[in-house]
């Protein structure tokens, strides 16, 4: 049996509106930030986008997502198709998912969860309300 690589370090973990990468110099622009999402009904499906910047990674990862409930149970998740490849741990890792549909049932506090090889790296609160429709 092989033993498990080390962890890759999350040095940033964000939840946004957009993310926009600039052709010229690859950096990534990171539009609206946010925790609180406010829903006129419920189930429902939010929109969002993420980015996570790793390092400190030596080997094979499989990096996938979940939503945990108030209750720590996970109700989504979603995996990348293939397992990243970390080569060089001082090189940084960026990845960034567009468009990312995730369903909450009801209102409440969630945790989006950052996973590597089954193993949790970093997380990002969100408090979903019930917003009146206007």
């Amino acid at each position: 049996m092989r033993p498990n690589p080390p962890l890759p370090l999350a040095q940033a973990f964000v939840v946004c509106r957009e993310i926009y990468e600039d052709r010229r110099t690859g950096e990534h622009l990171l539009i609206g930030p946010f925790n609180g999402i406010g829903l006129n009904f419920f189930p429902a499906g939010f929109r969002m986008s993420l980015y996570a910047h790793l390092t400190g990674g030596h080997g094979i990862y499989q990096l996938a997502l979940e939503l945990r409930d108030m209750d720590g149970e996970a109700i989504w998740q979603w995996q990348w198709p293939e397992p990243t490849r970390y080569d060089h741990p001082l090189e940084p890792h960026r990845v960034v998912l567009h468009d990312l549909v995730l369903p909450f049932p009801r209102p409440g506090r969630y945790d989006l969860v950052l996973r590597a090889n089954g193993e949790d790296l970093a997380s990002h609160a969100l408090q979903v309300s019930a917003q009146p429709v206007q």
